[in-house]
């Protein structure tokens, strides 16, 4: 709907690259208008120690 032309809309940025690229889209009021997502992560107080998990886990933690 957006890429229509007649409908504005919010997409994360990653999203919207290949067409802000292609020059079909472009970002309004990125200075004033923006919204952050917060994550929320829930893993078992006694589960088994795995690396990629805890990878995972730690690159959450510091975005």
């Amino acid at each position: 709907m957006i890429l229509t032309g007649r409908f504005i809309g919010f997409l994360p940025e990653h999203v919207a690259a290949q067409w802000v690229a292609a020059g079909k889209m472009r970002a309004l009021h990125t200075n004033t208008q923006h919204y952050r997502i917060p994550f929320v992560l829930i893993t078992r107080h006694d589960r088994r120690p795995n690396r990629v998990v805890d990878a995972f886990l730690g690159f959450i933690k510091s975005s």
